[in-house]
């Protein structure tokens, strides 16, 4: 803390906290503030001891922005009072703008003016292999794309730095030079569909008839562009895998139905996830089906719900269709519930053809509540068909609907059989629905499942175990000797309705030892029995 010099003290005036320069003979004296015109004695309270400077004493053009209280002329103050130093006169005040803080909507701009920039610059280096977003796109476009989002971010950060533009423009700049120069060095993917893997495109489509004689495989693969359906033919060769891959040539597919179409081939055929579909000219497509485990015609035939197939090119690995857009259209929805209506078996059964999950459950749900009129052998046929089909999760419903519709009820048991038996070694979910189907077809391979549902939850499948009869009375014997008390008297329940004279032997070795409860269950079972 430096010290005042001797001949002069740093004062504060109490009232208004403006400071002085004062000569040291005025202490313990009177003075009269030049501020404030208050007047109060120089002593200890008022004395400052810290060296302290006034704005205007050091050339500092911050300073400038801040007002300063006007100083009184020295011959206006009381005599022996000195005059406090004198000071420059305040600069103008400059505009509030300059003291606001940025506005919320700024930061805003700025945050995604930068972020898209940054974001299409990472867009351009990995969405453009194949199989990526920008697959198939020209270099011309991607560039044409970079430079119209690269030119919306500059506008954002000039607005979000509205005192700092210049260095807002050259960083800006900076970042849009390097995300537009990006397609010039990332270009797979870049080729035209029309042109992939350096086939050149065609001005206008071939028809089979007019393909030349001596190779129409080479036009074939000039049509459909085959490249990279080669290219991962070749890699699981040299991978030596067991799985192949094919290719569909789908025809006048439309690219809102491009997603339903996809999904629905992975779920028909198994194929792997890294299965790509290519645009080719004329709304048409090329899917590449890699790591299937069928052939060539077996494709076809779970395909050939898309359309007509046109044609199997065997030497090439792919099936052409030319797809049937109706099929993606879903019937109008006042008819498909109107079960009045002259056309909703029609309709209902054109339902459960779809390729979309969602629609034929739908379907199955409203013939499900319908008399079995019309259509019964095909809706009977397709319902069957879905008990078995990959990707259904709605077996309950579709059991239901088989109750009402299958006048063969032994072959619809049959099927829930094996539904039931598929699902439960995959560790799905059986419904009570679709083992009541399978049950009644008493087939003893439904015992051990039975039992395995039973253990988990006896109550909720008690009816059922009934249900399928004597093929239970094994697997009954051995859960009640290790099952608790409360499941010992559902076993008990089971045995007395599906047991035989084994069954009452074991029950009345049990009976002495039950409890009240179980004794009375094992004697009504006896009584069963044994009338029986």
């Amino acid at each position: 803390m430096d010290q005042e010099p001797q001949d002069s003290l740093q004062i504060r005036c109490p009232n208004c906290s403006q400071r002085f320069k004062v000569g040291a003979e005025l202490r313990d004296r009177m003075v009269e503030c030049g501020a404030c015109e208050h007047r109060f004695y120089i002593r200890e309270d008022v004395i400052v001891r810290m060296r302290k400077f006034y704005p205007g004493e050091r050339p500092r053009r911050g300073l400038e922005r801040f007002h300063r209280a006007p100083i009184r002329h020295a011959a206006s103050l009381p005599e022996g009072i000195a005059a406090p130093a004198m000071f420059q006169q305040a600069a103008p005040a400059p505009p509030p703008g300059a003291f606001e803080p940025v506005g919320p909507q700024r930061i805003i701009a700025g945050v995604f003016g930068s972020g898209a920039m940054c974001l299409m610059g990472l867009l351009l280096m990995f969405g453009g292999s194949r199989g990526g977003v920008l697959d198939g796109m020209e270099t011309s476009n991607r560039v044409l794309m970079a430079a119209f989002t690269c030119l919306l971010g500059l506008a954002l950060l000039l607005y979000a730095n509205p005192r700092t533009r210049v260095k807002a423009l050259v960083f800006g700049g900076l970042i849009a030079v390097g995300v537009v120069s990006l397609p010039f060095f990332f270009t797979e993917g870049s080729v035209p569909p029309t042109a992939v893997e350096g086939q050149t495109a065609r001005a206008e489509e071939v028809p089979a008839d007019d393909l030349p004689a001596d190779d129409p495989l080479d036009a074939v693969r000039d049509r459909i562009g085959t490249g990279p359906l080669e290219e991962e033919a070749r890699r699981l060769a040299d991978a030596g895998s067991r799985y192949h891959a094919y290719g569909l040539s789908l025809i006048d597919l439309r690219a809102s139905n491009r997603l339903v179409v996809r999904d629905f081939l992975f779920r028909v055929s198994g194929a792997d996830a890294s299965s790509h579909m290519y645009p080719r000219e004329q709304g048409s497509y090329l899917m590449v089906l890699t790591g299937l485990d069928m052939t060539l015609a077996e494709l076809s035939e779970v395909a050939s719900p898309l359309g007509e197939v046109v044609g199997i090119f065997t030497e090439l690995g792919i099936v052409e269709i030319k797809v049937n857009n109706d099929v993606f259209i879903e019937g109008p929805l006042d008819r498909l519930n109107d079960r009045s209506d002259p056309s909703f078996y029609e309709l209902n059964l054109r339902e459960l053809q779809s390729i979309e999950l969602p629609r034929v459950h739908r379907a199955v749900q409203r013939l499900a509540e319908a008399e079995p009129t019309v259509y019964r052998a095909d809706i009977t046929r397709r319902l069957r068909q879905l008990l078995n089909e990959s990707g259904v999760d709605f077996h309950g419903v579709v059991a239901r609907a088989l109750r009402i519709w299958d006048e063969d009820a032994e072959g619809a048991s049959q099927e829930a059989v094996e539904a039931v038996k598929r699902l439960h070694a995959g560790g799905q979910q059986v419904t009570p629905d679709l083992v009541s189907l399978a049950a009644a077809s008493r087939s003893s391979e439904m015992a051990p499942i039975l039992k395995e549902l039973w253990e988990s939850n006896a109550t909720t499948w008690e009816s059922l175990c009934i249900a399928l009869g004597p093929a239970m009375e094994g697997p009954m014997l051995e859960a009640f000797a290790t099952a608790s008390a409360s499941s010992r008297h559902s076993a008990a329940r089971i045995l007395s309705r599906v047991g035989s004279d084994r069954s009452a032997a074991v029950l009345e070795a049990a009976r002495d030892s039950a409890d009240a409860e179980l004794r009375a269950i094992i004697d009504r079972a006896l009584e069963t029995l044994r009338s029986r």
